[in-house]
C-alpha cells in the first residue's frame, strides 16, 4: 500500500544476482499505483535515472559496463553526443528508449561469469533464467489499467 512505500526510501537492499548493495531513492517518474511503485535505477545507462539523480542531488559513481562498438555506452555520453534537450520530457523519453534499444541489440557487456564481448540480449536472458530457477525472480505481468471489482469500483486489494 502507498502508506508503506515511504518506509523503503533510503533503505538498502542486496542485488539478488551479484550481492551488491542497492539504495532506495524517491523518483517522481515511478507510478505508485503499479505494484510496489519501486523500480531499479541504472543512472549509468538510463537517461531518466541519471537526470533523477541530478534532481535529487545524488552523487552517483557511474560504472560503464556496456559497449556499443568500441566505446562504453552511458546516459551522459548519449545526452551530449545526441544534443538531447534535458528540459523536454518527450525528447528525454524518446532518447531513453533509443539508448536502451541500442545497448540491448548492439551492445556487449562486461560482467563476471560471462565471456568477453557477450551480447547484452543473451546475458540478460541467461541472468533472468538463472534468477527464476533460484526462486529470486518471477514473471510480473503489467496491466494496462487498474483492477476493478465486478461493480466497477477500484479493487482495494489489487
Amino acid at each position: 500500500e502507498i502508506r508503506y512505500r515511504k518506509n523503503y526510501i533510503s533503505k538498502t537492499f542486496r542485488n539478488p544476482y551479484n550481492g551488491n548493495e542497492l539504495k532506495v531513492f524517491k523518483a517522481d517518474f515511478v507510478d505508485p499505483d503499479n505494484a510496489t511503485g519501486i523500480v531499479s535505477s541504472v543512472p549509468t545507462n538510463s537517461i531518466i535515472d541519471y537526470l533523477q539523480c541530478l534532481k535529487l542531488n545524488i552523487t552517483v559513481e557511474t560504472k560503464p559496463f556496456i559497449k556499443v562498438g568500441t566505446k562504453y555506452s552511458t546516459a551522459v555520453s548519449y545526452i551530449h553526443e545526441n544534443h538531447i534537450n534535458i528540459d523536454n520530457n518527450e525528447e528525454i523519453e524518446r532518447a531513453n528508449v533509443d539508448l536502451y534499444k541500442k545497448e540491448f541489440y548492439e551492445g556487449t557487456i562486461e560482467i563476471k561469469g560471462f565471456p568477453e564481448n557477450a551480447k547484452v540480449s543473451e546475458v540478460r536472458k541467461k541472468i533472468t533464467d538463472e534468477l527464476k530457477t533460484q526462486g529470486k525472480a518471477f514473471v510480473f505481468f503489467e496491466t494496462s489499467r487498474k483492477a476493478r471489482t465486478r461493480y466497477w469500483s477500484e479493487c482495494y486489494r489489487c
